[in-house]
């Protein structure tokens, strides 16, 4: 494996990892209450879920007598 191959992927654990302690301090002052904002992604990654469970109830209840 190159260098380049390892290099962009640290350099976004990198990124990520930086909002770790502020998120974390955020959390445990409880300064949001119950309610913790979601971003477009995990609201997306949430509705992708449930559409695939939804569809897989589905076809189990119409293949459930085959």
């Amino acid at each position: 494996m190159d260098s380049f191959q390892i290099f962009p992927n640290k350099e976004f654990a990198l990124q990520d990892a930086g909002t770790l302690v502020g998120t974390q301090r955020a959390l445990e002052s409880r300064a949001a209450g119950d309610d913790f904002p979601l971003g477009d992604q995990e609201l997306l990654v949430r509705h992708f879920h449930r559409s695939i469970a939804d569809w897989v109830e589905e076809y189990e209840r119409k293949t459930a007598g085959v």
